[in-house]
C-alpha cells in the first residue's frame, strides 16, 4: 500500500494519504479521515469526507495544476525529487507532499524500460504491441502507473525510452508497437508499411526474387521480421499469419497452397501450384 505524508510549511506534518485499491484516502494526521481522490478521465477528483466534490487536479507537463470546485486555479504542485511542493498560485510554497516511501517502492524508470527489452528479447524478434507491453509490467511489478513517472500518457514513456535507445516504436495499420533497436536487430532501418496492400506488394517482391516457385509462409515471416525489425500479423488485425496470407490471395496478389507434409506455401497468383514440388526453406 503506497502513502505519502503532507507537511505545511518546511516541516510540520498534517496528515496523510494512503491508497486504498484505485483510490486515495486523505487524513488529517493519521486516523481522522477527510477526503478521498479518484483518478477519472485524465483528472484526480477530490472529494470532501469521501462525498462532497470540492475540486480537481490535472497533470499538465511538468505540474500538476489544482482547482477548487471544478475551473478556478488555486495553485500546482511540482515534483522535487522525493516530495512535490505545494504552491499557491504560481509563487507561494505553502507546503510539501512528502513521498519518501512511495518513491522507493517504485522501481527506477530505467529499470522499466530494462525490463520492457527483456521481453523484447523473450520474444525471439515478433513485435510488442504497447498494450502488451504495458500489462507485461503490470504482470512483473503488481500494478504499473506512467503517471508515477510524470508521464500522462503511456506512449510518451515508451517514446522517451526510444529516445534513450532501449527500441524502436513502429506505427502501421493503425496500431503502434515495439521491437528492439535496429542495431540489435542487424535490420534495415525500414518501417513496416503502413497499408496492408504495400505489404503484400512486398512479399510478391519476395517471392520473385526466390529461387524457388514456392515459398513456405514461416519463412516468409522470417524474411520480415529480418528486413524490419520484427514482424506480427497481429498488427494488421489478423490471429494468424495464414489468415492475412488468405487475405493476400483473395485480393489476387499471390496463390497459396500445401504440399505433401501439409506446410503451408505461397506462390506467384497464377501459376500453377504442384504440391510435389518442395518449397525453400529458410536457412
Amino acid at each position: 500500500m503506497a502513502r505519502c505524508n503532507i507537511y505545511k510549511g518546511t516541516a510540520k506534518f498534517v496528515g496523510h494519504v494512503e491508497q486504498e485499491g484505485g483510490h486515495y484516502n486523505v487524513y488529517r494526521g493519521w486516523t481522522d479521515f477527510v477526503g478521498r481522490v479518484e483518478q477519472e478521465r485524465g483528472y484526480y477528483i477530490v472529494y470532501r469526507n469521501g462525498v462532497e466534490c470540492v475540486g480537481r487536479i490535472k497533470q499538465e507537463g511538468q505540474y500538476y495544476a489544482v482547482y477548487s470546485q471544478w475551473t478556478h486555479f488555486a495553485g500546482h504542485l511540482r515534483r522535487d525529487e522525493g516530495q512535490y511542493k505545494v504552491y499557491k498560485g504560481w509563487r507561494e510554497v505553502v507546503g510539501s507532499v512528502e513521498l519518501e516511501e512511495l518513491y522507493k517502492s517504485l522501481p527506477s524508470l530505467e529499470k522499466i524500460y530494462q525490463t520492457v527489452v527483456e521481453a523484447l528479447h523473450q520474444e525471439d524478434g515478433a513485435p510488442m504491441l504497447l498494450a502488451h507491453v504495458k500489462q507485461k509490467l503490470i504482470r512483473t511489478y503488481g500494478s504499473f502507473d506512467q503517471n508515477e513517472y510524470g508521464f500522462v500518457k503511456f506512449k510518451a514513456m515508451i517514446e522517451a525510452g526510444v529516445q534513450a535507445g532501449y527500441f524502436a516504436l513502429n506505427t502501421a495499420g493503425l496500431r503502434d508497437w515495439l521491437t528492439l533497436p535496429h542495431k540489435e536487430t542487424r535490420a534495415m532501418e525500414t518501417n513496416l508499411p503502413d497499408n496492408i496492400d504495400l505489404l503484400f506488394q512486398e512479399i510478391v517482391t519476395m517471392v520473385k526474387a526466390s529461387t524457388q516457385s514456392q515459398i513456405l509462409l514461416s519463412t516468409i515471416k522470417q524474411s520480415l521480421i529480418k528486413k524490419y525489425g520484427g514482424f506480427d500479423e497481429s498488427v494488421y488485425g489478423y490471429n494468424r499469419l495464414k489468415e492475412l496470407m488468405q487475405e493476400g490471395e483473395r485480393l489476387g496478389y499471390f496463390s497459396i497452397g500445401r504440399n505433401d507434409k501439409e506446410i503451408d506455401f505461397v506462390a506467384l497468383a497464377g501459376k500453377r501450384i504442384h504440391n510435389d514440388e518442395t518449397p525453400v526453406f529458410s536457412r
